[in-house]
């Protein structure tokens, strides 16, 4: 996070820059967006693989979950429940920014139903819902495109840059972001955009997040606890002059609906938090 009695500065001026880099997920989990805010530069990897699940090798065996590409967990009457977007894919390796959803009219509207259910009594709900209802009904040329919208959204609303919904596009809130001084975020980059590419072959993203790293100038790299300790090579990363920095970050427990039926839910999408 931001040290305490040190002021941010322009990105330009900082002895230290931290680079932080994530596939975009469809109204992201907490966790995810306290690492985009932590970080000078993010890097949206819009140019991953497509995949609805994925396998994690710990100490206790192999685990696997929603890769939350396509879900975003929220909180219902029922309890814990995930939105999940329809794709149209056959398989094998398509990057997201080829992975096309089904059409709003076929799922956004339950989606919209769906956080109604469980949060029209939230503080915030009746302030958001129009931004929520614009950011799903629109048609989207890709997976990519509608989570990275909602990655903007969401940084949109914490931040209070206070751009409308249908202005959200990286340049202009890389343009807001110039100013606000809630947070070390400065800058959001598409993978899609830079010159590095992901290496061809399997097991190579140690070498692709070096590379944009090393593009960008950055000498830190904020990473999670999945990554450190499944897949990240510390020495690979230092050995090229970058620093690896594990994510420090556990949810708070802020109010949330249905608390008579349910124990506090943690890292549920950012549309949870935002609404209560």
């Amino acid at each position: 996070g931001i040290r305490r009695g040190v002021p941010l500065r322009a990105l330009d001026r900082l002895t230290v820059m931290r680079a932080a880099a994530y596939q975009p997920q469809y109204l992201p989990r907490l966790h995810y967006l306290n690492r985009v805010l932590d970080a000078d530069v993010f890097v949206v990897l819009d140019a991953a693989q497509f995949t609805r699940k994925l396998k994690h090798h710990g100490p206790d065996g192999t685990t696997t979950h929603p890769s939350y590409q396509s879900h975003a967990p929220i909180r219902l009457a029922s309890g814990r429940h995930l939105l999940t977007v329809p794709v149209r894919h056959s398989g094998g390796f398509l990057p997201l920014t080829q992975t096309t959803v089904a059409e709003p009219a076929q799922w956004a509207r339950a989606h919209l139903r769906s956080i109604h259910s469980g949060y029209a009594n939230a503080p915030r709900y009746d302030a958001l819902r129009h931004d929520l209802e614009t950011l799903l009904s629109h048609a989207y040329p890709s997976l990519g495109a509608l989570n990275l919208s909602t990655v903007l959204w969401a940084v949109n609303v914490v931040l209070q840059l206070g751009l409308p919904v249908l202005d959200l596009t990286v340049e202009a809130v890389n343009a807001a972001l110039a100013d606000q001084r809630r947070a070390r975020l400065r800058r959001i980059v598409l993978a899609s955009d830079m010159v590095t590419r992901r290496p061809e072959g399997r097991q190579q993203g140690n070498a692709w997040i070096a590379a944009l790293c090393q593009e960008l100038g950055a000498s830190e790299y904020l990473c999670g606890g999945t990554a450190a300790g499944n897949y990240l090579d510390k020495e690979f990363f230092v050995t090229r002059g970058i620093e690896p920095v594990l994510q420090s970050w556990h949810c708070p427990v802020y109010p949330q609906q249905f608390t008579d039926r349910y124990p506090f839910t943690p890292n549920l999408s950012i549309a949870d938090l935002l609404l209560n």
